[in-house]
């Protein structure tokens, strides 16, 4: 780094004499002058003790003599420089030197090296040759200094502005400035094509910015913004959030931060300093936020449902407006306040219920609620969240006015005893009326018997033709009233038992013993399985079932009767079973005359009937009562049939 070899004459021995005789000395007087003087890097130093500082000094002079000694001056010089500009200076950073540090130091060891002079020579002459060996060395120190230094200043520079521009690169803003009087775009950062689709230069060649992108509608909000800015003389950042249109069409919300960058000799502001964060995905959550507590308090308000946050501790509550409503005021109330207007036989049961929430965490209560106009009934749900010490901190939770639905459960509890006892009525009238009507028609039958009997030589033909007609509208009666008995007795309710079905099947074949013989039938099956049944209800089942097949048998084909079952898990788009899963499906398949109903439903309606009354008697209750029986047990039955082929029935009960 030197710029002249530095070889000197008297140097080297003076630097010897030092360096034997006045070392120390000449440590001291570098250190005082430093102080004196006030020399900057000294304060890197200021933990140091006198003695430390001392012996630290002593050694740097130390190795500066030497190399004086060794007349290697422009060595030493060269060291030093590449020590500073490597950053392996001891205690001091390569950017803490300052000028100021570069010119006192110089001048303390200037003043340093001529301290001594006088004891080395008396020769005037050789003094003036060694004075201006140390104004030789210290220019050449000084240069050195002064270059290395100008380097570092350079190298800083460069490293701040590149350090500038990759924070300006990586930034998640966009990095402008704004020319106030023109309304353009000084500067803008790369990050503006990422975020709106536009290049740098493409928005700096816009003759107004605001115009152009900013959405009609926010423009407003800008130039509100910009006033403040403008006005501000304290240097504060001023923020607002506003639309900008990008090259695609769609639109971005951009959070802006200004703060004036330059002003004008007046002190006007002429350039605006910002950054623009794309906030397009949090004003889009903070509009459906909105949204959604909008849509949260309209169905509040269509629900007559209030909800609550009480701060246990504090007693504060915050409320929504439909609580407010509910309760009749305009103001947060706190526990006291509340309860005044509570029904007074409702308040303990309340205050319990408070408390139980304490305990277990789960608020429930139902109460009545003193209105300005009616009393109310309230119904209140929530939660309750503890302190790290397990005290209750918060309540959230609900409130609703109830007082409609109560009444609506007043009237539907009264209607439903009304209806209990009206069909209590109808299934005492049924009964009594059904048995009445036996005897008179038991006596129709028995008299038209004995006329019949005894008088049958001297009624004429047509007599005995209508004698017979009475008795077979009396039968027919008969067995309409014996329906009518069996299908009202199944409206009382009997509790099922476990109870295998094959018992109930086999009750129901011995009955029918007789009419399988005698129709020739055949009736074959599987197993059938244990279920919670009433078990004479499953024998009628089965019975009105079986009877059926052999009663609608096919002319001269013997009747053959399949009983089959099995497990199945729901039934779609039956959704009367709401209280099971899986299912015993049961089907009685025949090969009779079958019938023509594609639905298969009107053939369960009460007294309906699908084939002719004259081939084939009954009273078309059978199947009614079979639809009664599956019903009262939770399940239901269908029938398919192909006419001249044959019929299934199929009941299902909850498994």
């Amino acid at each position: 780094m030197s710029r002249q070899p530095l070889r000197f004459e008297l140097l080297p021995s003076y630097a010897a004499f030092i360096r034997a005789e006045r070392l120390d000395d000449f440590t001291r007087e570098q250190v005082r002058l430093s102080i004196e003087l006030d020399v900057p890097l000294l304060k890197l130093f200021s933990h140091l003790s006198p003695d430390e500082m001392f012996n630290l000094s002593r050694k740097g002079q130390l190795e500066f003599l030497d190399h004086l000694a060794a007349n290697q001056a422009a060595a030493f010089i060269e060291t030093s420089m590449a020590r500073w500009l490597s950053n392996q200076l001891p205690a001091i950073g390569k950017y803490d030197v300052t000028a100021r540090d570069l010119t006192v130091v110089s001048h303390v060891r200037n003043k340093s090296l001529k301290h001594f002079v006088p004891e080395f020579t008396a020769d005037e002459a050789v003094r003036w040759s060694l004075l201006a060996e140390i104004d030789d060395l210290l220019l050449a120190y000084t240069t050195a200094s002064t270059d290395a230094y100008i380097a570092l200043l350079k190298e800083k520079i460069e490293d701040e502005s590149h350090f500038s521009a990759q924070i300006i690169a990586t930034a998640p803003s966009i990095t402008y400035v704004y020319d106030v009087p023109s309304g353009t775009v000084a500067y803008i950062s790369a990050k503006v094509e990422e975020v709106l689709g536009y290049t740098p230069a493409e928005i700096r060649s816009l003759d107004n910015v605001v115009a152009a992108l900013i959405h009609p509608d926010d423009i407003p909000v800008m130039q509100e913004e910009l006033v403040k800015v403008m006005a501000d003389d304290e240097g504060k950042t001023y923020y607002s959030d506003y639309r900008f249109r990008s090259r695609d069409g769609s639109l971005h919300w951009l959070r802006n931060y200004a703060v004036v960058y330059h002003r004008d000799q007046e002190g006007r502001p002429t350039q605006l300093l910002g950054s623009a964060y794309d906030v397009t995905q949090e004003k889009l959550t903070s509009l459906a936020l909105q949204k959604r507590e909008s849509q949260l308090l309209e169905a509040q308000a269509i629900g007559r449902t209030g909800s609550f946050e009480w701060d246990i501790i504090n007693d504060h509550s915050e409320s929504s407006p439909e609580l407010r409503k509910i309760f009749e005021t305009t103001h947060r109330q706190t526990l006291a306040q509340m309860m005044e207007r509570v029904h007074p036989q409702d308040r303990d049961q309340l205050r319990e219920a408070i408390n139980e929430s304490f305990r277990s965490g789960i608020y429930h209560a139902e109460f009545r609620y003193i209105g300005k106009d009616a009393m109310k009934v309230i119904e209140s749900n929530g939660r309750v969240s503890y302190t790290e010490d397990g005290r209750p901190a918060t309540l959230i939770g609900t409130i609703q006015d109830i007082t409609e639905r109560k009444r609506a459960e007043e009237i539907l509890t009264q209607k439903s005893r009304d209806l209990e006892q009206s069909n209590a009525y109808l299934q005492e009238f049924a009964y009594v009326a059904s048995h009445d009507l036996k005897e008179p028609l038991r006596k129709i039958g028995m008299f038209s018997n004995i006329i019949l009997s005894t008088d049958w030589d001297h009624l004429t033909d047509k007599t005995k033709i209508n004698f017979e007609k009475i008795n077979d509208a009396a039968r027919r009666m008969q067995q309409l009233i014996e329906g009518i008995l069996s299908y009202s007795s199944l409206t009382s309710q009997i509790s099922p038992e476990r109870y295998p079905l094959q018992a109930a099947l086999d009750e129901a074949l011995s009955n029918l013993e007789f009419r399988i013989r005698e129709a020739g039938a055949t009736i074959t099956g599987d197993p059938l399985p244990e279920a919670d049944v009433v078990p004479f209800q499953m024998q009628q089942l089965f019975q009105n079932l079986l009877s059926n097949a052999l009663k609608f048998a096919r002319r001269d084909v013997p009747p053959v009767i399949r009983i089959t079952h099995r497990y199945v898990n729901g039934l779609p788009g039956l959704t009367v079973l709401e209280t099971a899963h899986t299912y015993l499906e049961i089907s009685v398949a025949d090969n009779g005359i079958g019938f023509n109903d594609p639905g298969g439903d009107k053939v369960f309606g009460l007294f309906k009937r699908m084939h002719d009354r004259s081939a084939y008697e009954g009273s078309g209750v059978g199947l009614a009562i079979c639809r009664k029986i599956v019903e009262n047990h939770g399940g239901t039955i269908s029938a398919s049939s192909i006419l001249g082929e044959g019929s299934v029935f199929t009941f299902t009960l909850p498994a």
